[in-house]
């Protein structure tokens, strides 16, 4: 006797077998209707739909034997599954590799054998549709091919047994998620809807079938949306989306998530969409936003009061007290702090909303930035530090605001003033991006940043791990609003930091025009 050999791509046939998750269920009748017919057909006592395991042959449908398995080395399905066409043994008492076979010698007394192998999609053999005779027998051209189509039909079922419990598997994922999740075919029809999709929206899933998505879509959001699903419809990508939806009785959902498209080979589409009720969310940000702006407002009447308050003792200093003198320059440095810290407070309030504006317009560039810096050098080199330009010769016109651009320097020469120690450098520059945009950066140092710093470096309230050197931190606002008013100049800002090695601030604007 000749057991089978193991077929090189082994494990993967038997990851194939393993994943249909048919081994040891139940008997089917869909199976056994297959089994009965090839009896039939080929006048045999026994058919079988063997599986070829690790170790045996396990029958999903047995006619003619009791055995619901065998060994694996003595199976003729062994050496069946090893080829592409149906394994023939017409008398295996003349064949060396069965004759002293058990299968042969003892029950079920095979003399004849026939195996047509069930090759899956994946292109390998689960096992095979076998028929077997205790008597020796020719097996024609025609035979072979009558019992490969039924091997073909075994696949398919055992396919579509895998593809349901997939589909299950899946529909119970979907119903059970958390996300709202929708389907829309090419016409804007809804085709599925989860459980938490009817649960926020108010409507069941049999009133959802059907209806046309604009119909719960915010009349005022139609034109955006269906550009969206044009776009959509045109490529194979994923687009992010907000939008509002009026659930059943009229109450408006703020939905956000990502959208993306399915093309079927029929050349229908279907638009699917997995979002996040953020109406709760958006409402305490404009509440947050709107509370920030009015309280912000309020301080700031009386926080300039006590600044030209200040100011004014302050030109009194020639008839005060070193003690006095003290505690005017404490006072002033703390209001200072305190309205910066409220403008701050004000620009993120209108970050949020949307309302930070600027008003940008052609101008030299290098001009600008040496108006900017000039007043904090002094400021600069009473810290200890040296603040100086690296690049004022040649003009650069490019489009920006200069109120803003004040703004972003000077929050990032502050804080670079903050993290850097006594006799260290903050450099101001520009280079030469692109034909579209001119890089500035500021430069120090200082005591550099975290990894983890630099990915959150930007978020609105992030404050990093280091501890200042000079002045104090502020609120975490700072960084973030420069974010914000770069974007708004259509440039780009990013960080580069060595711990201890210092930091550079990168930001982009716009040229005006080629240099």
């Amino acid at each position: 006797m000749i057991e089978p050999h193991i077929a090189k791509d082994e494990p993967a046939r038997l990851g194939a077998l393993r994943n249909l998750a048919v081994l040891d269920t139940p008997r089917e009748e869909r199976f056994d209707r297959i089994t009965r017919l090839a009896q039939t057909i080929f006048n045999v006592p026994i058919a079988l739909v063997s599986l070829v395991d690790e170790n045996r042959q396990w029958f999903k449908s047995c006619q003619g034997l009791d055995a619901t398995e065998t060994p694996r080395g003595i199976s003729f399905c062994g050496h069946a599954i090893l080829v592409h066409d149906v394994f023939v043994i017409e008398d295996s008492a003349l064949d060396a590799r069965f004759a002293d076979n058990p299968l042969v010698t003892g029950g079920p007394l095979i003399r004849f054998y026939a195996g047509a192998p069930l090759r899956l999609t994946s292109g390998h053999a689960a096992g095979t549709l076998c028929v077997i005779s205790p008597k020796p027998r020719a097996f024609s051209a025609h035979d072979r091919q009558v019992l490969m189509e039924l091997a073909v039909i075994v696949v398919r079922e055992l396919e579509d047994i895998y593809t349901a419990a997939r589909e299950r598997e899946l529909r119970e994922f979907i119903e059970t998620a958390g996300a709202i999740i929708q389907s829309v075919d090419g016409q804007g029809r809804l085709r599925m809807v989860n459980r938490a999709w009817t649960t926020a929206l108010g409507y069941s899933a049999q009133e959802a079938a059907g209806r046309d998505i604009f119909d719960i879509i915010e009349p005022s959001e139609h034109d955006h949306c269906r550009a969206i699903l044009r776009r959509l419809s045109d490529s194979d990508s994923a687009v992010n989306v907000e939008t509002t939806f009026i659930a059943k009785g009229g109450r408006k959902l703020r939905l956000s998530g990502v959208l993306s498209v399915l093309k079927r080979p029929d050349g229908s589409i279907a638009t699917r969409g997995i979002f996040q009720d953020v109406t709760a969310r958006q409402d305490l940000e404009r509440l947050r936003s709107e509370v920030t702006h009015h309280v912000s407002h309020e301080l700031m009447t009386p926080l300039s009061s006590t600044i030209i308050s200040l100011s004014m003792l302050g030109d009194t200093v020639g008839t005060m007290s070193p003690e006095q003198r003290t505690l005017v320059a404490i006072a002033q440095s703390g209001a200072d702090h305190l309205m910066a810290m409220v403008k701050d407070l004000l620009d993120a309030s209108k970050s949020a909303s949307g309302k930070l504006s600027v008003t940008a317009a052609a101008g030299d560039l290098n001009a600008a930035i040496d108006i900017i810096i000039a007043p904090l050098v002094p400021l600069a080199a009473r810290a200890g530090l040296i603040l100086a330009l690296e690049s004022p010769a040649k003009n650069k016109t490019a489009v920006f605001d200069p109120v803003r651009l004040r703004q972003i320097l000077s929050n990032l020469i502050g804080n670079a003033m903050k993290f850097t120690p006594k006799g260290g450098r903050i450099s101001v520059g520009t280079n030469e991006e692109s034909k579209e945009f001119i890089e500035l950066y500021v430069r120090d140092t200082g005591l550099g940043m975290k990894k983890d710093d630099l990915d959150r470096i930007f978020d609105r309230l992030y404050q990093t791990s280091n501890k200042a050197l000079q002045g104090e931190v502020g609120l975490g606002l700072g960084l973030h609003i420069c974010q914000e008013l770069v974007l708004a100049h259509g440039g780009r800002i990013w960080v580069d930091s060595e711990l201890g090695k210092g930091t550079t601030f990168h930001f982009s604007l716009p040229r005006a025009e080629k240099n």
